[in-house]
């Protein structure tokens, strides 16, 4: 933290994002900034009398101060503390915001499974994947809404009595069912969108952590970038036809996305093992 004065008060200003997020009320209104027409000057400025506390009433006293007397003692004390206080803001443009837990674990009456990898169905997986790279390539808002829809789900009933017993899945939503997104997607749309927006950064995180711990079926030389959406989808169905015995392909579709990427990944390890044998 960083000390500043302010208006002759001794107050404390975060030092990096990490400070900033244990205000939570403080750290969303600083991120609705960005999607605000401001200058980062502008930015800084908000940022810091956010951070500071400092009141509408206070702001306009030291306003008045230092417009109606600006060669005063006072005013030019005001206006080098603020200053002072803005430039220490500076980290929020300065740095990246990295978000590598979810700032809304509950959202509504709905909620977001802890582990992505551990928690997800493959079917489930597919679906969010298509939706997050429709709006990584279009920002249009309905494949975020879509994407959060698919993420959070109403607690399974009695999860209280539930979470101890032996079947317990481990995972606090309901089973997922498709038919029910577009439900969620209704009130999901009336969330602002610098909420969704942190979501989606959270579930990149997530999907970034899944993409590390298989190297063999994730390799490096593919542009995610470039991968349409519709690609995505195509890559699961035909990833869940290959893994599913004729007849079964809605049980191989309902299998934790942790079961069905530890094969693959074996699988294509064994195979980079003997191609490599081969090679010698």
């Amino acid at each position: 933290m960083q000390d500043v004065k302010v208006n002759y008060q001794l107050k404390q200003i975060p030092s990096n994002w990490e400070e900033l997020k244990q205000n939570k009320k403080d750290f969303l209104f600083i991120v609705s900034l960005f999607f605000k027409d401001l200058t980062k000057q502008q930015l800084h400025n908000l940022a810091a009398l956010k951070i500071l506390d400092v009141s509408d009433i206070s702001i306009r006293r030291i306003n008045a101060v230092i417009e109606n007397h600006p060669e005063s003692r006072h005013a030019k004390y005001l206006s080098e503390n603020l200053f002072r206080a803005s430039e220490l803001a500076g980290f929020i443009t300065g740095t990246e915001l990295s978000i590598t837990e979810n700032v809304f674990p509950k959202l509504k009456k709905y909620y977001a499974p802890k582990n992505v990898l551990n928690s997800f169905v493959a079917w489930e997986y597919a679906l969010a994947e298509s939706s997050f790279f429709s709006y990584a390539e279009t920002n249009k808002e309905i494949f975020l809404d879509r994407l959060i829809a698919i993420i959070y789900r109403a607690k399974k009933p009695f999860y209280k009595i539930r979470r101890y017993s032996k079947s317990f899945d481990g995972d606090i939503r309901m089973s997922f069912n498709d038919h029910l997104v577009g439900k969620r997607m209704k009130k999901i749309s009336k969330i602002p969108y610098h909420h969704k927006w942190l979501i989606f950064r959270w579930f990149s995180y997530q999907r970034e952590m899944i993409l590390k711990a298989h190297p063999y079926t994730f390799n490096s030389k593919r542009d995610e970038n470039k991968k349409k959406q519709t690609d995505v989808g195509s890559i699961w169905i035909d990833t869940i036809l290959a893994l599913s015995q004729v007849g079964e392909e809605e049980k191989t579709a309902n299998t934790k996305l942790s079961v069905i990427l530890r094969r693959i990944e074996n699988d294509n390890r064994n195979y980079a093992k003997l191609k490599q044998k081969n090679n010698e």
